[in-house]
């Protein structure tokens, strides 16, 4: 189990090391996921376009965004698209990205469904 990473210059010297704490404190601040808010998951075909379609259907709805990450999904020409929103209020989104064609998913139902499979 690997709980730090070395942090190397460009001649490959050790510099320091950056921890798994380090990894998360970033990645929450960079989501921006303190704050108050929601995050979907939405299923989607990986092809031009599919972001503005959900941009667009957000911003329709007049709902910030916090942050967006795009994750692979685990059928090939998916991509799983995770938008933070600053709002608890979803259910009109979610039927508007759904009526659109997009599967949204909770996270941590996709979540699950990427670990690896015990036989």
């Amino acid at each position: 189990r690997v709980g730090a990473f070395p942090v190397v210059d460009e001649d490959g010297r050790v510099k320091g090391i950056i921890s798994i704490r380090d990894l998360m404190r970033a990645f929450v601040n960079v989501l921006g996921i303190k704050q108050p808010g929601t995050l979907l998951c939405i299923l989607v075909e990986d092809k031009v376009g599919q972001m503005k379609k959900i941009v667009d259907a957000i911003t329709e709805e007049n709902i910030p965004f916090g942050s967006i990450l795009v994750a692979r999904y685990w059928e090939e020409g998916k991509r799983a698209v995770f938008p933070y929103l600053l709002t608890n209020t979803v259910a009109p989104v979610k039927r508007k990205l759904q009526s659109l064609g997009f599967e949204v998913l909770e996270p941590m139902e996709w979540y699950l469904d990427q670990l690896p499979k015990k036989e």
